[in-house]
């Protein structure tokens, strides 16, 4: 399974609209095999942007976001940062890796404010 970014927003995205204590299915779920949406929670709390327990073999209930995960989901919330952030590895021929997407969204939120980049 590829890790697809996009995907990775998209739920934190609902876990942080989700009005339950716990999430146990995507309202997007339908798009994506069961293998990829599982694969990527599992994801998502390896790199702690979200808290999970595991029910059953491979299925997981996310319980909620982190507070890294509240941070990255700050700073790529805005659909034309993300766009622009996205391009920015797209264009050097790079793939993103999560931390590095994260320090161009803050430079990008930076530079919206008027502030320098690190």
């Amino acid at each position: 399974m590829k890790r697809d970014m996009d995907l990775c927003r998209k739920m934190l995205l609902a876990v942080e609209s989700d009005s339950d204590s716990s999430l146990k299915e995507f309202p997007f779920a339908s798009e994506y095999d069961d293998y990829v949406i599982n694969g990527h929670i599992k994801l998502l709390g390896e790199a702690g942007l979200i808290d999970i327990s595991q029910s059953g073999n491979v299925r997981y209930v996310v319980s909620g976001l982190t507070w890294a995960g509240h941070d990255f989901l700050d700073a790529a919330r805005d659909d034309s940062r993300w766009a622009k952030a996205k391009q920015h590895f797209a264009d050097a021929g790079v793939s993103a890796t999560l931390s590095l997407l994260k320090e161009k969204l803050d430079d990008l939120a930076r530079a919206a404010l008027g502030l320098p980049s690190y």
